[in-house]
């Protein structure tokens, strides 16, 4: 993809706003648009990518194997969308039939931003407000939980935090799945999240990504399917191409007291 070979700080300045003392840019060069934070722009360190061609394509592959859900999750489904930024995930499932989307996202500048410059879909449930203080208020069970939320650059301190798993849960239809974006540093730093999570959570997938530091977890109460299961499941899919993520899963063993 074009944009990669892009360095952040590139192409033609739309939008510029200092707040909180960071820096917010919105630029774009090649048919392509993006919003990164300035101290983040390090190593092509977009925060959002859009294909102006292609509004709804997703343009990263942590965000592309989020989908893969769908290829499971029957319809309706009701998703809740921890983070939303600029709305990729909600471009890329607006025309999808009945799923409910129940958007949330900290910064009230980014949902400004998503809906003057991103084409965000109307009519969506958008709540500005840390994903931590909804899930603790919230009353409804999701069938699907996205969750890509950061510091700036950093993981949010609560996906290190037992409690903060356990508000997943209690936010979670028993047969419900939570795909969680994460940035590890070292094994250690992993070890201490899959920790965390192993005490509310039973199952737990792994996936990385090449050229890309993110790594995708997986998590529910319930079996995930395997992917001889998955295979199956995407034989008759010829839009999401989801089969090279199928390959890279990895299905993290159980702690040994469990």
């Amino acid at each position: 993809m074009d944009f990669l070979t892009t360095q952040a700080h590139d192409g033609e300045l739309l939008f510029h706003r200092l707040t909180d003392q960071q820096q917010i840019e919105i630029r774009q060069n090649n048919g392509y648009r993006w919003l990164y934070f300035k101290e983040c722009s390090q190593n092509n360190a977009f925060q959002s990518v859009i294909s102006l061609k292609r509004p709804s394509e997703l343009m990263f592959p942590y965000t592309q194997a989020m989908l893969l859900f769908l290829l499971w999750k029957k319809a309706p489904i009701s998703l809740l969308n921890l983070g939303m930024g600029t709305g990729s995930l909600e471009r890329a499932l607006r025309k999808k039939c009945n799923i409910k989307i129940t958007s949330v996202e900290s910064n009230k500048y980014i949902v400004e931003m998503a809906e003057k410059y991103f084409y965000l879909p109307k009519k969506i449930n958008i709540l500005i407000e840390s994903a931590e203080k909804y899930l603790i208020k919230n009353t409804h069970d999701f069938d699907v939980i996205l969750c890509d939320i950061f510091n700036g650059k950093d993981n949010s301190e609560s996906i290190y935090d037992e409690f903060f798993y356990q508000t997943l849960k209690n936010n979670l239809d028993i047969s419900g799945v939570v795909f969680l974006n994460i940035l590890a540093k070292n094994s250690g730093q992993l070890q201490e999240i899959l920790y965390a999570i192993r005490q509310s959570f039973k199952h737990v997938v792994l996936l990385e990504f090449e050229n890309y530091e993110n790594i995708l977890l997986i998590i529910s109460q319930q079996h995930i399917p395997s992917k001889t299961e998955l295979y199956k499941l995407s034989l008759n899919d010829y839009e999401l191409k989801l089969n090279p993520f199928i390959n890279n899963l990895f299905y993290v063993p159980a702690l040994i007291n469990e």
